[in-house]
């Protein structure tokens, strides 16, 4: 299991900067074996999946609100999400844009009540098990037009025994782990506690 950092309240430096999440893209290996699937109360071997190219069972909005709810929970400003149907996101006090490349996951999933080694039978909808993620992170400065810093950082979950969960939710935990890795980071606070007209600052990747 990944190390998992004590994150600091952006309250405890200068005011922070508004950074919103704009894209995450899965560039793991093909062919990588990164989900093992187990079945029945002594977890037998079922079936390996294979990453084969395609984005993994996470939406844009489940992403955005992994990110938004670790930012927040670290005290750092969010926009404001629209509640009526025409109404637009506020985005004018965003200067900082994140990007997330997914490098690696590893998933390893038991599904106790069932006895169906296709896990199509039993209930299905509790698991046990473990994932492992590892990110690349980008912050793209709207006022410098570039990428001003970038890290990777790994990120775990565990379960304790048996709960109601899906494979959705422990990659989804995986992300925010990782994602508050990254926020203990140096070059990150940097970035986020500049003045908005620096534009740079931390590891610039150029």
């Amino acid at each position: 299991m990944v190390e998992q950092k004590v994150v600091a309240p952006a309250s405890h430096r200068s005011p922070a900067r508004m950074v919103s999440l704009s894209i995450v893209k899965t560039n793991i290996p093909l062919g990588k074996a990164f989900a093992v699937f187990e079945y029945g109360w002594f977890c037998k071997y079922a079936s390996t999946t294979q990453y084969r190219g395609t984005e993994l069972n996470i939406t844009g909005a489940e992403y955005l609100q992994s990110f938004s709810g670790v930012l927040k929970a670290a005290q750092y400003p969010q926009p404001i999400v629209p509640v009526g149907a025409f109404d637009e996101p506020k985005m004018e006090d965003v200067d900082l844009l994140a990007g997330a490349t997914i490098e690696d996951v590893d998933l390893n999933v038991c599904v106790p009540f069932s006895g169906d080694p296709n896990l199509r039978l039993g209930f299905l909808g509790t698991l046990k098990g473990s994932v492992y993620m590892k990110v690349r992170w980008q912050l793209f400065s709207l006022v410098a037009k570039k990428v001003v810093y970038e890290a990777v950082t790994e990120g775990s979950y565990k379960s304790e025994g048996a709960i109601s969960s899906s494979t959705t939710e422990f990659l989804r935990k995986a992300f925010e782990s990782s994602l508050q890795n990254l926020l203990t980071e140096p070059g990150f606070m940097d970035v986020m506690h500049e003045p908005k007209e620096g534009g740079k600052s931390g590891r610039d990747p150029n």
